[in-house]
């Protein structure tokens, strides 16, 4: 493919102010959406209070007319959390490409710049979404004729630049030049450059073929077929995500069935993109070592994070790229047979190491004539000898290694504690009862407190049962979590 890596320092000036230009509004647009969210918060707790000072003895129509305002309030205030939630992600990285089309009989190209969700800022477009039909662009062409059919018609032109970007916490880290179609290669250098942040969603490195599975709209059935680790399923969901986009006034995703043969399945499912999986590793090596075994495109970014990459032989190419170890026979029986003889060659090299520095400790100042008052000396004869003689005793050593039984798991190393610490990080959970929450506005405010706090993996609210279940990575305090809840308003009755 024909491309070229850009470094932050050679980014195009143009591009980098663009990008500060484009952070400002989503930081304005940010503190506006922030706003909004507490205006409305608030609105929401004074009608709450309302009720509650009535104890049921208001005019039933006032009372009547003061609930409907809360579901009002309640419904928008649900879409604001939601969109503000979006322009942190937006702030993060507000776009991963650009492409630059002049319409067919139009001399002047105009940029787009495509992101994982559209930006607007004071009713113009600054970013479009990646599932809108001008972004399929990116996706289909090379530079040159182009086209895209949109709802207003079909549209003929060319493409004078497809341009790639990384941007992590608001800085572009590079950005690749191509001509040609997004391929795996692009990936590798994704992958090339590894950080503490999450991987990125596999939208920017979508395929010519993946990506008109993902936008077909005329068939009504289809069926992806594929090599094992081809990204079948990470397709599918993209194609939902795309059908929820192009039909959002019809299609909701209460329509969307995911149907499985079993759990294990489901949850696979649910943690099919790479972000999620990396994610899961680097909670992992938080206890320890950790090595990863993996086929496909999505198992990349996961065997690049881990501290040993295992990949299946017969799996895609990228993840065969990125692991350190390869099974070839494609058995995940070579698994542990692979650690067995790692461990027996590192045990082989310590042995070696040893009787070298043991022999050699003796034999040198021997040769050297350091025990001659002592009576102690060495004919050159023999010290030539004992040199020829330790490097026989090294290779012999380490061809013990063909003796080696891969499959003999009798001296193994048993790990007692392992169920442990696994079944201990499963029920780091802590669930508060809450009072005052009445609906899932009120769900979405203390959800979004609570996940704000570093040690909280995850949060589970409800205002029917009036409870929080709490998911944490680390020890926190329950006054801690107590006054993260009531600093919006509600009290907490008990934590356990």
């Amino acid at each position: 493919m024909d491309q070229e890596k850009t470094p932050q320092q050679s980014v195009p000036p143009g591009e980098l102010e663009h990008l500060e230009q484009i952070l400002r509004m989503v930081n304005e647009e940010l503190e506006e959406a922030q706003r909004s969210v507490d205006k409305m918060d608030d609105e929401y707790k004074e009608a709450q209070q309302y009720i509650a000072d009535s104890h049921g003895e208001g005019d039933p129509k006032e009372m009547f007319q003061t609930r409907m305002l809360m579901g009002q309030i309640d419904n928008r205030g649900a879409s604001a959390v939601v969109y503000r939630d979006r322009l942190k992600k937006t702030k993060s990285s507000p776009y991963f490409a650009r492409i630059d089309f002049a319409p067919q009989d139009e001399a002047e190209s105009a940029a787009y710049y495509i992101g994982l969700y559209a930006f607007r800022f004071q009713q113009q477009l600054y970013v479009i979404d990646w599932r809108s039909p001008v972004a399929s662009m990116f996706y289909d062409f090379e530079l040159g004729p182009a086209f895209y059919d949109a709802p207003q018609g079909h549209t003929e032109g060319r493409l004078t630049l497809k341009r790639q970007f990384k941007i992590v916490n608001g800085e572009i880290e590079y950005a690749f030049d191509s001509s040609q179609n997004i391929q795996d290669d692009i990936l590798q250098q994704e992958l090339a450059h590894t950080s503490d942040e999450k991987m990125k969603s596999i939208i920017s490195t979508i395929q010519k073929e993946q990506n008109q599975i993902i936008r077909n709209e005329k068939a009504k059935v289809l069926i992806i077929q594929g090599v094992a680790g081809s990204g079948k399923t990470s397709i599918a969901l993209h194609r939902v995500a795309f059908l929820l986009y192009r039909f959002r006034n019809t299609i909701k995703a209460q329509n969307v069935t995911i149907i499985s043969p079993n759990k294990v399945f489901g949850d696979y499912i649910a943690g099919v993109l790479p972000e999620g999986k990396e994610a899961a590793i680097r909670r992992l090596m938080q206890r320890g070592k950790v090595a990863m075994v993996g086929d496909g495109i999505n198992d990349a970014p996961a065997l690049t994070r881990a501290d040993t990459g295992i990949a299946i032989g017969a799996g895609a190419d990228v993840a065969i790229d990125a692991a350190d170890v390869v099974l070839m026979n494609s058995s995940l029986l070579d698994v542990p047979a692979a650690i067995r003889l790692s461990r027996a060659t590192l045990r082989n090299i310590h042995e070696n190491l040893f009787w070298a520095f043991f022999y050699n400790a003796i034999g040198i100042p021997l040769a050297a004539g350091v025990f001659i008052p002592l009576g102690l000396t060495l004919n050159p004869m023999f010290g030539a000898a004992a040199m020829s003689l330790s490097s026989f005793c090294v290779v012999s050593n380490a061809l013990r290694l063909n003796l080696f039984k891969l499959r003999d798991n009798r001296h193994d190393h048993k790990r007692t504690n392992h169920l442990n610490d696994i079944k201990e990080e499963q029920t780091m959970e802590k669930t508060l009862e809450i009072k005052g929450m009445m609906c899932p506005h009120c769900e979405a405010t203390v959800r979004t407190a609570l996940e704000a706090m570093p040690q909280v993996q995850a949060a589970q609210v409800s205002h029917e049962s009036g409870t929080a279940v709490v998911t944490l990575t680390a020890p926190v305090e329950d006054d801690t979590l107590r006054r993260t809840v009531e600093d919006k308003g509600y009290t907490v009755t008990a934590i356990r």
